[in-house]
């Protein structure tokens, strides 16, 4: 449906350099103000489309009105409401069959072909999971940001994985090469699987919401206010966008591998906006 897309001219924003390599940062498309508190967005390649996990509510309320959207990857929405029946769904990992959704203190695994919640798969003392990743074996793990662990599905079940003071406001996961990247209140970590070790890969950050590889040896990440950052290993983070003053947020960024769109869910803004490297 056409009518929840509306798009926008390129608009530059910032010029990327590292090296002799320079960039700008194009806005592509916009999506209609239709969404409900998006926080976080998810490209799933074995159905070229996006998932969209908005919270409606608040948060941490354990109300049952948060929902997933299926949106196409021109930004149009093709179902607002496809699952519904969630509290306040946040970070999203999925494989060809499942999509598995944090919600405040459970793992809500999603039948992608049924449409509907296939289980929940709760940890009782969880006061806030938040990103979801997976690995390319299929190991899925979430982050809880306000107990700073990471816990681990294994055999329906969450288990704790890793804590500790290090983790202090953990929030985005991704998995690359053995390695979890962790972001934190105040840096990203580098987590290695399976002897969880680990190291400061880039420092004093602010916090990070979500991690994505652009596919170039660097990285994107967000944070919630309304900034987002591209990186390369052992270089300072660039600005790429700040809307923080127009009360604009950046929180759980996604990546379209194939077309390098960047996919930012603008929380509050209730619009997913899609930018590309140029």
């Amino acid at each position: 449906m056409m009518k929840y897309l509306r798009l926008f001219p390129l608009l530059a924003l910032v010029i990327l350099s590292h090296g002799a390599n320079s960039q700008e940062l194009n806005r592509i498309w916009s999506s209609e103000a239709v969404f409900n508190v998006p926080e976080s967005v998810l490209y799933h390649k074995f159905s070229n489309r996006i998932f969209v996990s908005n919270i409606q509510g608040g948060p941490a309320d354990k109300d049952g009105e948060g929902f997933i959207s299926l949106v196409k990857v021109d930004g149009s929405v093709e179902e607002l409401q496809w699952v519904s029946g969630i509290s306040a769904p946040k970070g999203m990992a999925a494989d060809a069959k499942y999509l598995y959704v944090s919600d405040i203190n459970e793992l809500v695994i999603i039948d992608i072909e049924l449409k509907q919640i296939h289980n929940r798969i709760k940890y009782e003392s969880a006061k806030f999971l938040n990103d979801v990743c997976m690995t390319e074996t299929g190991d899925v793990f979430v982050s809880d940001a306000a107990t700073g662990q990471i816990l681990k599905l294994e055999d329906d079940k969450l288990v704790l994985w890793l804590e500790g003071d290090y983790l202090k406001g953990v929030n985005g996961l991704f998995y690359e090469d053995y390695h979890l990247l962790v972001g934190t209140a105040n840096n990203m970590l580098k987590v290695s699987l399976p002897e969880k070790t680990h190291e400061i890969y880039v420092p004093e950050t602010v916090a990070i919401d979500g991690i994505e590889a652009d596919n170039e040896g660097g990285y994107y990440f967000s944070s919630w206010q309304g900034m987002l950052f591209h990186v390369v290993p052992d270089e300072k983070p660039i600005v790429l966008l700040n809307t923080v003053e127009q009360k604009i947020n950046c929180a759980d960024i996604g990546f379209i591998h194939e077309s390098k769109l960047i996919l930012v869910p603008t929380f509050f803004d209730n619009r997913i906006i899609a930018y590309r490297m140029e």
